[in-house]
């Protein structure tokens, strides 16, 4: 079927709109990247200049080459990162739920080429179905705060069958996120002492 001129509008609007979306969230990424590289990296030149200073003391002081210091560092780094197991179940359960949300808090990785290898291909499969899940899951939200709108709404203004607009649905969505966050983050200070602003951050990047 050959696509008149008429016919072939809505499509070259779609490809337009698709190149837009694509072209702006580039130019987003260059501004957030700008926006942290400004916002960053000057701290980090200081706390990498002091860590060199640091390091260069506590070699004179205990009379280490530098290959000796990174053989420590090496030990010290070994230490801390297997001083506990993590791959029993629920530290495995853990990396695969990180894995399938997309997450990527990067210090659960693998350190086998299969563990890798099994990773790449398990992601491939479980993240469209993780994905197709929130969705599904997003939907029987959707529904039931308008379900529970449509009852107060029944009891207050009296009505059959209120109607429930995109605005009240996008409203109460966003006040169960902000109630989720908050209660989380309350949680993580409590249980981990974790500073309110530190434990906001980390329920807000896992949402």
């Amino acid at each position: 079927m050959l696509l008149t001129p008429q016919s072939s509008a809505p499509h070259r609007i779609q490809n337009y709109r698709t190149l837009a979306y694509v072209v702006t969230i580039l130019v987003y990424l260059v501004i957030g990247a700008a926006i942290f590289d400004k916002l960053e990296s000057t701290e980090e030149s200081i706390r990498h200049a002091n860590l060199t200073a640091r390091i260069a003391s506590f070699q004179q002081q205990h009379n280490l080459t530098n290959q000796d210091f990174i053989n420590l560092t090496r030990v010290v780094e070994y230490r801390l990162r297997y001083r506990k197991k993590q791959w029993k179940f629920i530290g495995s359960f853990y990396y695969v739920t990180v894995v399938l949300a997309l997450i990527g808090y990067g210090h659960a990785i693998p350190n086998t080429f299969a563990g890798r290898a099994v990773t790449i291909a398990y992601a491939l499969i479980g993240i469209p179905m993780w994905l197709i899940m929130i969705q599904s899951v997003g939907e029987r939200l959707n529904s039931l705060i308008r379900f529970v709108l449509k009852y107060i709404k029944r009891k207050f203004q009296k009505r059959r069958e209120p109607q429930i607009t995109a605005m009240e649905l996008l409203t109460c969505e966003a006040l169960l996120v902000v109630l989720t966050v908050a209660i989380g983050s309350y949680v993580f200070h409590q249980c981990e002492n974790w500073r309110y602003f530190d434990a906001f951050y980390y329920c807000l990047l896992t949402l």
